[in-house]
């Protein structure tokens, strides 16, 4: 409904634009006969503006425009509303262009999932990145120290460079429109340095947690990864295809509820393609998940290894990550990897 302005004719019979706060032109023509006009014009465009907005959102609702052609006004909008659930599905995409000219695909993960920090209630929306960035990053180039411990982990994602450094940096990527409708949201990670105390941030961008990802914080069906409570899985990952085994004789095991598979014997089944048509070897008894695989740059089609927030619970050196296989995994802080952050709106 944007775009009309007001104009009005001279004596002469020329067409000028009528200032919203004026009785004259810019070059002296009197206008004041066009003023009562001018008033009942903007209370029109006022109620056209508002109506626009609400047909923006009831054609939005309705499933007559994607998210990938919504505004992102218009996606908060029906995200503060409560109808982002009934207007988009789980797995739906939207690209954006970074300032640095890399394009990203955001993938809508869930739905009233992430706590906001205000404490009025849940966020609409989660997106996450469908791919990795182009650019690897570090969780912390050196060792740190937090509550008097020392380590590559020590403080967790609340005391790491990924968090304090990197985060910010990546927001300012984003497009204007972009950060201004995301919210700030509660998470929770363990301090790192093997302790399963949980420490709570307040964050715009934000890494997953193993159990965010793979729904659980074990890796295999006998060894944890992580320590419980950083956070629920979100559906995205919950809902993932379980793949056909190109090798053995037999189907997958699937962990129940989480979209995740794995089989007890490699002479069983120990390969699958994974959503890149690469070929995947499995370990025995390692959880992977189809949806979490990632590659470095959207135009990319080879799977990489992507960090995760949350820190290894046997030592103080690493964090968790996705492995190029699809499984959870972990390594040193300091090594680059992929980065794939998410929001919520």
């Amino acid at each position: 409904m944007a775009g009309y302005k007001l104009q009005g004719k001279t004596a002469s019979g020329a067409m000028v634009d009528i200032p919203l706060a004026a009785t004259y032109d810019a070059i002296g023509n009197d206008i004041q006969q066009h003023y009562a006009a001018k008033t009942e014009y903007e209370a029109i465009m006022a109620k056209l503006g508002i109506m626009g907005g609400q047909l923006d959102l009831l054609l939005a609702s309705s499933g007559m425009v994607s998210f990938a052609d919504c505004d992102w006004e218009t996606i908060k909008a029906i995200s503060e509303s409560g109808k982002a659930p009934t207007a988009f599905k789980v797995g739906d995409e939207k690209n954006i262009t970074l300032s640095t000219g890399e394009q990203i695909t955001m993938v809508i993960l869930g739905f009233n999932h992430d706590d906001l920090a205000d404490g009025s209630g849940k966020a609409g929306i989660t997106l996450g990145m469908k791919n990795a960035l182009t650019t690897n990053y570090v969780m912390n180039a050196s060792s740190k120290t937090y509550d008097g411990q020392s380590g590559y982990n020590a403080g967790g994602w609340l005391n790491c460079e990924m968090r304090n450094n990197t985060m910010p940096m990546l927001l300012a990527y984003l497009p204007q429109e972009v950060r201004d409708v995301i919210k700030t949201v509660k998470k929770k990670t363990s301090k790192g340095c093997t302790s399963s105390v949980l420490l709570e941030t307040e964050d715009k961008l934000f890494l997953f947690s193993q159990e965010e990802v793979m729904g659980t914080h074990k890796y295999t069906t006998q060894y944890q990864n992580s320590f419980s409570g950083e956070g629920e899985q979100y559906e995205y990952f919950k809902n993932a295809h379980i793949p056909t085994p190109k090798a053995g004789t037999g189907a997958f095991s699937v962990l129940e509820g989480t979209g995740c598979f794995y089989t007890t014997d490699t002479a069983v089944a120990n390969k699958y393609d994974n959503r890149f048509g690469q070929e995947k070897s499995m370990s025995a008894n390692y959880y992977y998940n189809y949806n979490n695989a990632k590659a470095q740059g959207n135009n990319a089609t080879t799977s990489c290894t992507w960090w995760l927030r949350s820190p290894y619970c046997s030592s103080s050196y690493s964090f968790c990550c996705v492995s190029s296989a699809g499984s959870s995994d972990y390594y040193g802080a300091n090594v680059s990897f992929g980065v794939a952050f998410g929001f919520c709106i």
